[in-house]
């Protein structure tokens, strides 16, 4: 399975990218006939795409609308946030606040030119460096923190940003929409 999610991993990061087998095996360290074995075996299951490059090469795509992909690149995306120690972070600073990932990554339709998007709902006011974060998932990351006196008044003038943050996903706290 450690080599599968590699593979996969090179697709979740590179969603509209094509790979052929021998560059698969590069980036990912693998052998050439591991590669070949699991690029077919996840084309197979519906995760990746195949085409037909120049030279007969058979190149591979994520298959971003197959359920499977999304699912795992969706739970691809919080273990990155996890494993980087952005959560625990924010937790930290904005003493346990209600946290909230929306937007493309949370929806696993982020690429490399997206961010991720962070509610936070705190009393706590803070500016903090994320840079850190930000090298180790490989996307911007942008915070959007409200009180609740903010978040009440941001029902009203930004209904398109409430609705977002409310079908993402909720990673600690408890978020009142109706009081």
């Amino acid at each position: 399975m450690d080599k599968e999610f590699a593979i996969l991993s090179l697709f979740f990061e590179h969603p509209n990218r094509e790979f052929h087998v021998r560059e698969t095996a590069k980036l990912t360290k693998i052998s050439h006939r591991s590669a070949s074995k699991y690029l077919s075996k996840l084309a197979k299951d519906g995760f990746l795409a195949v085409e037909k490059g120049k030279a007969k090469l058979i190149n591979y795509k994520a298959d971003t609308e197959n359920g499977y992909f999304i699912e795992y690149k969706r739970f691809y995306n919080m273990l990155k946030l996890r494993r980087s120690g952005l959560i625990d972070f924010l937790n930290k600073v904005y003493s346990h606040p209600t946290i909230i990932i929306f937007g493309s990554y949370s929806r696993a339709e982020d690429t490399e030119k997206s961010d991720a998007d962070i509610f936070i709902l705190s009393e706590t006011k803070k500016e903090i460096n994320l840079s850190n974060y930000e090298n180790k998932i490989n996307r911007k990351v942008q915070l959007f923190v409200m009180n609740d006196d903010e978040f009440e008044k941001a029902k009203k003038s930004s209904p398109n940003l409430i609705n977002n943050i409310i079908n993402g996903i909720k990673i600690s706290g408890i978020l009142e929409v109706f009081r």
